[in-house]
């Protein structure tokens, strides 16, 4: 009996390395096409990491630095890295707030506007490419799906 759950959890245990397996490959295809379509248009300022906190910046929202990285997920550090770049650059600019000066907020630019397009074809590529074949039950459910793994890893739950 005792083999025969352990078979039991093997099997299960390499579902779920396939599982992250994939999520990885995909993620991997995701950034070589963006890196590629972007080596097209702007190789020199953007990065496939930018699109996020394009993406954010596009909805017309005021963003601070902490803002955007709760946003997009990410640590504030990385995103001042990534928006410096986009600062350099001339698609945001960085104007501090009138009546609190440790306060900048992060604005895009008439050239930073002009990238929306780009982004839009980039998505809509993508979309595409990922839902080929796919019912809309069927995306439905994966985004349930992927937004559940989402919310049990911010959980960050231990064995």
């Amino acid at each position: 009996m005792t083999k025969v759950r352990c078979q039991t959890n093997m099997s299960a245990m390499e579902k779920t390395r396939q599982i992250i397996r994939s999520i990885g490959g995909i993620h991997d295809s995701i950034h070589r096409f963006i890196s590629g379509y972007i080596e097209e248009c702007e190789k020199e300022c953007l990065v496939p990491s930018h699109g996020e906190l394009l993406t954010a910046l596009f909805s017309g929202r005021e963003f601070t630095m902490g803002d955007l990285a709760r946003e997009i997920r990410k640590t504030k550090p990385t995103v001042t890295v990534l928006v410096e770049k986009l600062v350099r650059c001339g698609y945001v600019t960085r104007e501090r707030d009138a009546r609190d000066g440790r306060i900048s907020y992060i604005r895009l630019t008439e050239k930073g506007w002009g990238l929306e397009p780009v982004l839009e074809d980039i998505l809509g590529f993508l979309e595409k490419r990922f839902f080929s074949g796919f019912t809309v039950q069927e995306k439905n459910n994966l985004e349930e799906l992927l937004f559940r793994i989402e919310e049990n890893l911010k959980e960050e739950k231990r064995i």
